[in-house]
């Protein structure tokens, strides 16, 4: 943002600089994939893998999953690179920040209204989400359009934070505690499948109640500071990219591997 005020932002470096971050991990998992998967997968899973490895690429995988898969339907289990539907969301979102907040900055936007402003935008594309879930709830879940809200509610969040700063001492210490714990009971409570921005909410909240913060002490700030959630954090990116393929092989030997299942995989990407 102070970039783009001080007319210094370059669109091709910024992209470049993203993709230079998300890309070689991605292509090497890729990669692994397509070298593994003919010898361990159904014919259709191979053919399937092909396609969807070109669309991953392409950074157009949550369009391709759109129309062939449901993310909770039964035979997503069988996808290895469904997960990268979300991957394909966030280069779509950089292709299109720059140019709305270039847009904003010869509309002659000032700075100070830039949190309003994302505010403003955070509604609207609320709005849009919530008509796409009615209409064609698919696409609530894979659509760009359809996620935008969430990047809005960062972007408002972004430039609230560099007008005012964050919250300190006591506030900041409740806050990140109370953010945690909507995180853990967004994920123990909200129902499995996405509904649309409803579903979103509680996360947004708690994630935004965290990042508006600057805690010293207290439960929240606690857990999240542990040796092993700064590790999982340091690695996450890492296990979020391996952790489909590892589940679908597992299911591809073994049938339904339940809870117990699940978390051992986990383990394993972990370690990987």
């Amino acid at each position: 943002i102070p970039k783009l005020y001080a007319r210094t932002f370059k669109p091709a470096e910024f992209l470049s600089g993203r993709i230079r971050r998300l890309a070689p991990a991605a292509l090497v998992t890729i990669v692994g994939v397509l070298s593994i998967g003919p010898y361990t997968l159904f014919a259709w899973q191979t053919e399937e893998l092909g396609i969807s490895a070109l669309m991953s690429v392409l950074g157009m995988a949550n369009l391709w999953f759109s129309t062939s898969v449901g993310y909770f339907f039964p035979d997503a289990d069988n996808h290895m690179l469904l997960h990268f539907w979300s991957l394909s969301v966030e280069m779509q979102f950089y292709l299109l920040i720059p140019l709305f907040f270039l847009t904003l900055i010869y509309a002659g936007i000032p700075q100070k209204y830039l949190a309003v402003t994302m505010g403003a935008a955070f509604i609207i594309a609320t709005l849009c989400s919530f008509w796409i879930s009615t209409t064609y709830p698919q696409g609530a879940f894979f659509y760009t359009s359809a996620r935008l809200y969430e990047f809005a509610a960062g972007g408002a969040l972004a430039a609230f934070v560099l007008r005012a700063g964050r919250i300190k001492g006591m506030p900041a210490n409740l806050a990140t505690t109370l953010g945690v714990c909507i995180l853990i009971a967004a994920f123990e409570f909200t129902p499995l499948a996405h509904t649309g921005p409803l579903a979103s909410f509680p996360i947004i909240v708690g994630t935004l109640l965290i990042l508006l913060s600057e805690p010293t002490k207290g439960t929240g700030y606690k857990l999240l500071t542990h040796k092993i959630a700064l590790r999982i954090g340091a690695c996450s990116y890492s296990l979020y990219l391996i952790h489909q393929p590892i589940l679908v092989w597992l299911r591809q030997f073994n049938g339904s591997i339940g809870a117990v299942g699940t978390m051992g995989a986990l383990v394993v990407a972990y370690l990987l």
